[in-house]
């Protein structure tokens, strides 16, 4: 057991320990300032320069203001201790005084003109930089966002949480963290000036008006580091908050959330969360109140205690009444300067904990390793030897399941391969695969072979048309949810319309007012362009964008010859592998007949594959694949599998059995 002596001892080393760690940490954390400086130049650099320029200008104008004032106040005490005041009338005074003091008092209003006409501008510089710096991290998040080639990370909650801290400080991060650095930038400058004062006639006094804001400035730190882990905690949580909030309103819910009675039930989530949030915010700012009250009461002693020093050595004539001023006017502006200080340093530190999570995001290197643009194979524009995959297995990530273990198979020239089996086999993630949104953890895809890794990733999505069962809904023009299918011919309308055509959303363009401009979705559906439309005319839709990458038979049989060249702009470019995953799961019995014998067409003499729970439709398939736990279970034609007796002969029969 240690002696009080040495326990002190102990405890002043831990203390020592703490404070020096802290510090070490703040600088660590602040190191992250140049980049977003670097950001603020990329955004603007006329306007970051504005800034930096006139908040210097407007941090000396206080000392111009102080000094200015000195010479009034000993320009007229020495005027009244001639006797100037008794001995003259107030005339001869003025007369005497003014030729003295005119300069002074022009100076004065030139300094507070300047003062009225550098603040606003700062504003407006700052107001118009704050806009292009938002603009521009957002953008990086966006394209950050769309750099990653594969889709893992969107299957990964810590992703997620990094994206929405990054998305959640986009918005106000920039523009507070300008605030502080431009606070900082005037704080130091007006502050640097007054401690000079200071200095030439007190250095000690200096010494100790400074000293007097270290311990707020340390605090401060630590109270933005507390706010910025009570944060990182409760990201998951707020997510947790808003998606309760976005179901009880939410047009997509609305009708179970009405026939189940759910709205008081999510209130009530919604509720039990904020409380939760609002407890430990409550707790976190009355420990941080207490803490800016005690020292804010310190501080205030101690410049009391400067100022009656100096008023002190007036009294005794040490000094001047001006310089009195002078000092008086320095102390004050630097308490007022120290502060301001101490907050935007502490809203600096703030900023860069929290954007650190934006550069955590931007940092993010993706899963797939792509070569550089035009640095791969060119991908094949048909398919000559076939498709295939060896031993391929894929866990997602953070998973220890296998979703597929040791799947091999081929996919001929020319040869349409069905997929079926229960939700959750692999179906999907073997199409992730093929379009490599995802690289398999094991074995190899190989096209024509060659494995896919070593193709040209675009050239590759360019030679694959796929039509997801988790279609997207665009609330933009129909002309747009169609053409962007191929992004190169958005603009060629008889494209589009031949797509629509073959899809079946024809008809759904041809009710709405405006036609292919018709703005689509529930956000637009009040506006005079706006529509809202059904599931079935949204897949219909979907579909006519996959078939903006099927060229017509017609031009497909003559790049086939080699009567025409699939470079040419204005020819659609050939599509090697055609897949279309559940693709009419919210059409009608006559859409879905209809556009499986079209399908029957368009993959003639393509490589194609088809995921359906349809037996009537798979069995039109050359081979058909049965997976089951990741696995291939059985492989061969409907009536191979069927004369086998096994598992796809129990589906279906079990299918057939419902419609006799």
């Amino acid at each position: 057991m240690g002696t009080p002596d040495t326990d002190g001892a102990q405890s002043d080393a831990g203390a020592d320990q703490a404070l020096s760690a802290r510090i070490r940490k703040a600088m660590v954390v602040l190191r992250g300032t140049p980049r977003v400086l670097k950001l603020l130049w990329e955004a603007s650099p006329a306007s970051t320069f504005g800034v930096i320029a006139l908040n210097c200008l407007l941090g000396l104008i206080p000392l111009g203001q102080i000094a200015l004032g000195k010479m009034i106040v000993d320009t007229v005490a020495a005027a009244a201790s001639t006797g100037m005041a008794h001995n003259d009338s107030f005339s001869s005074a003025i007369q005497q005084l003014m030729p003295q003091l005119i300069p002074i008092l022009v100076l004065m209003a030139v300094l507070n003109f300047l003062n009225h006409l550098l603040d606003p501008s700062v504003r407006l510089l700052n107001q118009n930089l704050g806009a292009l710096l938002t603009r521009k991290v957002t953008v990086m998040i966006m394209e950050k966002a769309n750099s990653l080639a594969d889709i893992s990370f969107f299957d990964d909650p810590k992703f997620y949480d990094k994206l929405e801290k990054a998305r959640q400080e986009s918005g106000h991060r920039p523009i507070s963290m300008l605030f502080n650095l431009a606070l900082i930038l005037r704080s130091s400058m007006g502050l640097g000036s007054m401690l000079l004062v200071l200095l030439l006639y007190n250095p000690w006094l200096a010494i100790v008006v400074t000293a007097l804001a270290i311990p707020h400035l340390i605090v401060q730190f630590q109270h933005q580091e507390e706010s910025w882990k009570l944060n990182d905690w409760e990201v998951p949580e707020v997510r947790r908050m808003h998606y309760f909030s976005r179901i009880a309103t939410d047009r997509d819910t609305a009708k179970e959330v009405r026939l189940l009675g759910l709205g008081d039930y999510f209130i009530g989530e919604y509720e039990k969360k904020f409380k939760d949030f609002h407890d430990r915010h409550a707790t976190l700012r009355l420990k941080q109140w207490t803490r800016n009250v005690s020292l804010g009461s310190i501080s205030a002693i101690g410049y009391i205690g400067a100022c009656a020093y100096i008023v002190f050595e007036a009294a005794v004539s040490r000094i001047t009444l001006g310089s009195m001023t002078l000092y008086t006017g320095a102390v004050s502006q630097i308490e007022g300067g120290l502060l301001s200080m101490v907050w935007g340093l502490a809203g600096l530190y703030e900023s860069n904990l929290f954007l650190n999570h934006l550069f955590e995001f931007l940092d993010v290197q993706p899963a797939i390793a792509t070569s550089p643009a035009g640095g791969g194979r060119r991908a094949p524009e048909r398919i000559n030897e076939g498709i295939e995959l060896r031993n391929v297995g894929f866990r997602y990530p953070d998973s220890d399941k296998a979703v597929l273990e040791d799947v091999s198979f081929k996919i001929l020239p020319g040869q349409t391969v069905a997929l079926v089996g229960e939700n959750g086999a692999g179906k999907t993630t073997l199409v992730k695969l093929l379009t490599r949104l995802y690289d398999p953890s094991t074995g190899t895809v190989l096209v024509d072979g060659v494995d896919i890794k070593e193709l040209d990733l675009e050239d590759w999505r360019r030679r694959v048309a796929v039509a997801f069962q988790d279609f997207g809904r665009y609330h933009q023009s129909a002309r747009e949810n169609i053409g962007i299918g191929d992004i190169d011919r958005l603009a060629m309308l008889d494209v589009i319309e031949a797509a629509a055509d073959r899809s079946g959303a024809r008809a759904v363009v041809d009710k709405l007012d405006h036609g292919f401009e018709t703005l689509l979705g529930a956000w637009f559906s009040n506006s005079d362009r706006g529509a809202d439309i059904s599931g079935g005319e949204w897949q219909k839709l979907a579909l006519a964008r996959t078939f903006m990458r099927v060229p017509p038979e017609d031009k497909d049989r003559d790049n086939a010859d080699g009567n025409s060249s699939s470079d040419d702009s204005d020819s659609p470019r050939h599509t090697a592998l055609l897949i279309l995953d559940e693709p009419t799961a919210a059409l009608d019995v006559q859409s879905e007949a209809a556009l499986y014998s079209r399908f029957h067409e368009l993959s003639r003499g393509r490589t194609a594959l088809l995921i359906s729970h349809r037996f009537s439709t798979v069995r039109m398939a050359d081979i058909i694949l049965v997976l089951e736990n990741g696995k291939i279970l059985e492989q061969g034609s409907h009536e191979e599998l069927i004369a086998l007796g096994g598992r796809y002969a129990e589906l279906y029969n079990m299918q057939a059995e419902r419609y006799r």
